[in-house]
């Protein structure tokens, strides 16, 4: 009789492996079709990759699929590299994971506040005539030496 109970949660462990679907480019599993779709096609995407497509259907989403299967360095899919420097600090070049992170950090940018400074003491500076950098090398070169 054990052996008949065993046999039964096999069958029900495959039959649930079998209905799980999966999103090609995060790997999340999801048992209910209608969570499947809204994860494909809400607007902050699950990866880089599609990050910038608009995909309204699954079968659109099957489409990038298949494309990204054949070619994966298709130009229409973002890179890691393009996440990053969404990510990324203008002021000092730190990377960060999120959003809020990025957003904490500005507040408290000591390279933010000195060209924020340097830009009111010399007045209307436009940013194509003073690299940031330049403008922090001479203020920490004046202050140290």
């Amino acid at each position: 009789m054990p052996n008949l109970i065993y046999l039964y949660k096999e069958i029900i462990l495959l039959y649930i492996i079998d209905i799980m679907h999966i999103c090609y480019f995060c790997k999340h599993e999801f048992q209910q079709i209608s969570s499947y779709k809204y994860h494909i096609s809400k607007k902050n995407k699950c990866s880089y990759l599609i990050k910038n497509l608009e995909i309204n259907s699954k079968e659109d989403y099957d489409k990038y699929v298949e494309l990204h299967k054949s070619d994966p360095d298709n130009h229409i899919f973002g890179t890691e590299e393009d996440l990053k420097k969404e990510l990324q600090c203008e002021y000092c070049g730190d990377f960060f994971t999120r959003k809020s992170s990025l957003k904490r950090h500005l507040n408290t940018c000591k390279r933010k506040e000195l060209i924020e400074m340097m830009n009111s003491i010399s007045g209307n500076v436009s940013d194509n005539v003073l690299d940031n950098s330049d403008i922090v090398s001479s203020i920490l070169s004046n202050n140290i030496g």
